[in-house]
């Protein structure tokens, strides 16, 4: 609560900034031309949303009671936490290593988050170094969760979301939508955690949040947002090793990548049992774990379900589908054109409208983006629906986001580097 009463120490002069007549506006020259500029606050806004671990926590990946309970009432209070340096560096290399092999040989579809093209969420097996990662995470918040959420919440998200360079900022949003406020007390709550797996700089894809949005302000009229465009949001610019935890119904977005950096991180997703679940959530779990109803409990204890064979990668044919693709967009060369070309098919398809004829001169390569295009965020869902007939419209091909990778677009471009603090993954 101190830290929240810190933060509106300049509330009321904000609040007369805001409301201010044009005459006053006039006589004291000000020029709210600004107020459309972006405004963060890095260094202080992050301290005020810390909790910091003590080195036998540390050691023992244990939270004592007092600190369990700041970490509930952080939440609780401002709908985000952060807890840093929780794991060693070499394990966080580790980590990251593992996520990219496995973006980079995809099996299953990539989430359908904002602004894709250079974002990759990729929903990850619960098993080695990644299970492992996560059972750790929870035998530290353990207590925290279990107050917040209630007794053995459910995991409803696991998954490494990698933000590349030349990612743009996504729009600021919720993840749970709520129409009414009855919702606050019966639709389940989630909290999302992010272990970031290097070390974040304010310019390297760091998660920027508004602290205390999660509940009254989501019913504010448009107007009312409007008004508060020119306050400034938190930057979690956090070192390597740290955990964010914030609440999925909080103002928040993935901001841009303008360095040379890859920001590589663990997530993943608790719910509240019992309650209904919460729209909006993109729920980025692999389908085979879907309907397990893993708990908590059962991540500490070890008992995880086997991962059941993916039919969709036993008939996968990189070979047979990339002459599948080529046939489908005649005289392409390899790129984002190429991707665009099936994307486009795939998405005409699945919105029940005819195929066109593609021609190399209808789509031009370079800053064209399938994954930050009109027509490809308002298909990309149903194109995801069609995965499983993917085979019969495009032979060879059954994993949609493999096509990518196939046709060496975007990441997975030949001359594509992702670079990190220690090297390149």
């Amino acid at each position: 609560e101190e830290a929240a009463k810190a933060g509106q120490l300049f509330f009321s002069a904000k609040v007369s900034e805001i409301l201010m007549s044009v005459a006053v506006q006039e006589v004291l020259g000000f020029d709210n031309a600004t107020w459309a500029e972006e405004q963060f606050v890095a260094g202080q806004g992050l301290s005020l949303l810390t909790v910091h671990l003590s080195a036998d926590e540390r050691r023992t990946g244990t939270l004592s009671e007092a600190t369990a309970a700041a970490v509930a009432g952080r939440l609780e209070l401002t709908g985000v936490v952060v807890l840093p340096e929780v794991f060693a560096r070499a394990r966080c290399r580790e980590v990251a290593e593992a996520a990219n092999a496995a973006i980079m040989n995809p099996d299953v579809s990539f989430g359908p988050i904002q602004e894709r093209r250079f974002r990759k969420d990729y929903p990850l097996p619960l098993r080695g170094a990644f299970s492992d990662m996560l059972r750790d995470s929870l035998a530290l918040l353990e207590g925290p969760f279990n107050q917040t959420l209630g007794a053995d919440p459910l995991l409803t998200e696991f998954s490494s979301l990698t933000t590349y360079p030349g990612a743009t900022a996504q729009r600021f949003h919720s993840d749970s939508h709520m129409r009414d406020p009855s919702e606050l007390r019966t639709t389940g709550r989630l909290y999302s955690a992010f272990v970031y797996l290097d070390d974040v700089g304010e310019n390297v894809g760091p998660f920027d949040v508004y602290p205390g949005t999660h509940t009254h302000f989501q019913f504010l009229a448009v107007e009312e947002r409007e008004m508060m465009t020119s306050a400034p949001f938190a930057r979690l610019a956090v070192p390597q090793g740290s955990i964010a935890i914030y609440d999925s119904r909080i103002l928040h977005r993935g901001g841009p990548n303008s360095s040379g950096r890859t920001r590589p991180t663990l997530y993943f997703s608790l719910l509240e049992r019992d309650r209904p679940r919460p729209s909006g959530p993109t729920y980025s779990l692999r389908e085979t774990y879907a309907g397990k109803n893993v708990g908590l409990a059962d991540i500490l204890a070890g008992r995880l379900p086997e991962e059941a064979p993916l039919p969709a990668s036993a008939g996968q044919s990189d070979q047979e589908c990339l002459a599948s693709i080529q046939a489908r967009c005649p005289g392409l060369p390899l790129g984002n054109a190429l991707h665009r070309c099936i994307v486009d098919f795939l998405i005409r398809v699945a919105e029940g409208r005819e195929p066109q004829t593609d021609r190399p001169d209808a789509h031009p390569d370079g800053e064209d983006d399938p994954g930050s295009s009109a027509a490809f965020k308002d298909g990309y869902e149903a194109g995801l629906r069609l995965r499983h007939r993917l085979a019969e419209m495009v032979p060879g091909c059954v994993i949609i986001s493999r096509l990518e990778k196939i046709c060496k677009a975007g990441v997975f471009a030949p001359d594509f580097v992702a670079n990190v603090s220690w090297g390149t993954l």
